[in-house]
C-alpha cells in the first residue's frame, strides 16, 4: 500500500496545482487533460484496429441485444454510465455554467457536450473491444469470456491485452497515461464545483484574519484548494488500504441512489417550483435560442419519472445484493455506512431548501 498512498499523495497534488487559481487555472489545464485523451485514444483505436482478431471484437460490441433492453440492470448501468461521464446531479455543471457570460448559446452547449459525451464512450469503445478481441484470437476462446465489467475491465482485461503487444511497456505507459488525464480533468470539475460552493458561502476566509496577515504569500484560493484537497486526500486514503477495492465498491453501489433522488428534485424544482415555461424564457433571453419542448417535457416528466423507477430499482438491488462483491459480504457498520452515504446529499438538499425559504 505504500506505492498506492505515494501515488494518491502524487494525484491530489498535482489537482491541487491544476485548480489552485480557481476556474482561470483549471480552465488551461482542461486544454491539456481534456483534450490528450483524445490524442491516445486514438492512437490505441489505429493500433488495437491493426491487430489479429480485433475485428471480432469490434463485432461483438457493436452488435446489439436487443433483449438486454428488458433487463433493469442495463438501464441503470446506463443511466450510471452518464452521471459519471456528464457530472450530473452533482454541481459540476452549475459551477462552470456560472462563471459563463451572460449570453452564452447554453442551450447549444448542452447538446454539443450531451452528443460528444456519447461519442466520446462509443469511440473508446471501439479501443477496448479491439484488444479484447485480440486477446480472445491469442487465448482461443470467444469474446464474451475474456470481456470483463466494472474496474476489472480497466485495470486487468485492457492491461492484460496490451502486455502482449510488441513494445507493451509503452503501450501500458500510454494507457495509464490516458486514465490518469481523464481521472483528473473529471476531479478538476469535482474540486471546482466544491469549491465554489464553499466560495459562494463565503467560506474562502477573511483576508483581514491574523492568520492571512502574518502569512502575506498564502492567498486565499490557495487556502481554500489545499484544504478541500488535504481532507480528500485523507478520506481517498480509505480507498488505498488493504480492503479498499471493497470500500470502493460499497461507495459506487450506494452514491449513485442519491443522484437519482437529487436528478428528479432539481428537474421537479426547475418545472413546478420556479416553472418550466419561465425558465425556458430566461434561457432563451440570455442565450438568443428557445428550449426544445422535448427537453421542457423532459424536466416536467419523463427525467422525474425516469430517475424515480430507477431510484427504486436502485433501492431494491442494494437491499438483494446486501452490500456483497466478488462473494464477501459487508459488514452491519459497513452497510450503515452506505445508507448515509445514500441520504447525505439528499439531506442536504432539503436543508438548503429549508434555509432558502
Amino acid at each position: 500500500t505504500t506505492e498506492l498512498s505515494l501515488a494518491l499523495i502524487f494525484s491530489w497534488i498535482s489537482l491541487f496545482l491544476a485548480t489552485r487559481r480557481g476556474v482561470h487555472s483549471a480552465g488551461k489545464a482542461a486544454y491539456v487533460f481534456a483534450t490528450l485523451p483524445y490524442a491516445i485514444l486514438t492512437l490505441l483505436v489505429i493500433r488495437g484496429s491493426l491487430l489479429e482478431g480485433a475485428g471480432e471484437g469490434i463485432k461483438f460490441y457493436l452488435q446489439p441485444r436487443i433483449d438486454r433492453l428488458g433487463h433493469i440492470r442495463t438501464w441503470l448501468d446506463a443511466f450510471n454510465q452518464i452521471i459519471y461521464s456528464l457530472g450530473i446531479g452533482t454541481g459540476q455543471m452549475v459551477a462552470y455554467g456560472s462563471y459563463t457570460e451572460s449570453n452564452e448559446d447554453i442551450v447549444l452547449d448542452a447538446g454539443c457536450i450531451s452528443l460528444l459525451n456519447s461519442f466520446t464512450s462509443l469511440y473508446a469503445g471501439v479501443a477496448v473491444f479491439a484488444m479484447l478481441g485480440h486477446k480472445a484470437h491469442k487465448d482461443g476462446r470467444s469474446v464474451a469470456d475474456v470481456v470483463q465489467s466494472g474496474e476489472g475491465l480497466a485495470f486487468v482485461a485492457i492491461p492484460d491485452g496490451l502486455s502482449e503487444l510488441p513494445a507493451a511497456g509503452l503501450w501500458c505507459f500510454i494507457f495509464f497515461a490516458m486514465l490518469f488525464a481523464l481521472a483528473l480533468d473529471s476531479s478538476i470539475a469535482m474540486l471546482e464545483s466544491w469549491t465554489t460552493m464553499l466560495r459562494d458561502f463565503g467560506w474562502e476566509g477573511d483576508p483581514n484574519a491574523p492568520a492571512f496577515k502574518r502569512m502575506k504569500w498564502i492567498r486565499r484560493q490557495d487556502a481554500l484548494v489545499g484544504s478541500s484537497c488535504a481532507v480528500g486526500c485523507l478520506i481517498s486514503g480509505l480507498f488505498v488500504s488493504r480492503p479498499g477495492i471493497y470500500w470502493f465498491a460499497l461507495w459506487d453501489a450506494y452514491v449513485v441512489w442519491a443522484v437519482f433522488i437529487v436528478v428528479g428534485i432539481e428537474c421537479v424544482g426547475v418545472a413546478y417550483g420556479y416553472g418550466a415555461a419561465k425558465f425556458s424564457e430566461e434561457v432563451r433571453k440570455g442565450a438568443g435560442r428557445a428550449v426544445p419542448r422535448f427537453i421542457q417535457m423532459c424536466w416536467s416528466f419523463i427525467t422525474p419519472f425516469l430517475c424515480s423507477v430507477l431510484a427504486v430499482a436502485s433501492f431494491a438491488a442494494l437491499c438483494a445484493g446486501g452490500g456483497r462483491y466478488e462473494g464477501a459480504r459487508a459488514t452491519p457498520a459497513a452497510l450503515v455506512l452506505g445508507f448515509l452515504l445514500m441520504l447525505g446529499p439528499v439531506a442536504v438538499m432539503v436543508a438548503g431548501a429549508r434555509d432558502d425559504c
